[in-house]
């Protein structure tokens, strides 16, 4: 498994504070998202990125976004707090990881 983002230490990711076994030699980690060929060169199963630090493929692996999270902006909603407050409909984000697992290959086909 390849974990790749420059906030791999921060909120954004809590994956590496999930695993608590002892296997960490199947993780490699990097500071940046860095090239394909350096986050493919072991053939990793899966490769997890931050979305705005992504690719929008990689060759000979599948991609699905997912959304850890959401949360209320105040400093994009501060000017309206009150209407936020009546109306719940204040400027959302999100935090997305794209997750690459690597294309299983069939036998016997070209």
């Amino acid at each position: 498994m390849v974990l790749a983002s420059k906030d791999l230490n921060s909120g954004f990711w809590p994956l590496p504070w999930y695993y608590r076994g002892d296997r960490w030699n199947k993780f490699t980690f990097y500071g940046e998202k860095g090239e394909i060929a350096t986050l493919t060169e072991n053939n990793p199963d899966t490769i997890i990125l931050h979305d705005t630090e992504s690719y929008d493929e990689i060759p000979g692996y599948d991609k699905t976004t997912y959304k850890l999270n959401y949360w209320f902006s105040f400093y994009d909603n501060d000017d309206r707090l009150f209407d936020y407050y009546m109306h719940r409909d204040g400027t959302l984000g999100s935090t997305n990881l794209d997750v690459f697992t690597r294309q299983k290959s069939v036998s016997g086909t070209a």
